[in-house]
């Protein structure tokens, strides 16, 4: 299973924390093979061109 992310806004910069070591500058990505070693919290940081930023969090579980 593969999960994607893709949130807005777009004017600015994305930094992505998670689970299993996972990290990305992007402000879209997928996770291929989605496992229960990728469940938990995956916490988006925006930075607007001014400085400004704001976190998006995220929690991912699989349904077993």
């Amino acid at each position: 299973m593969e999960v994607s992310f893709g949130p807005h806004p777009t004017n600015g910069t994305w930094h992505w924390v998670g689970p299993n070591n996972f990290e990305s500058d992007y402000r879209e990505f997928t996770i291929k093979n989605f496992s229960s070693e990728n469940e938990g919290k995956y916490v988006g940081t925006f930075t607007n061109k001014a400085g400004g930023s704001a976190q998006l969090v995220v929690t991912l579980k699989m349904l077993h």
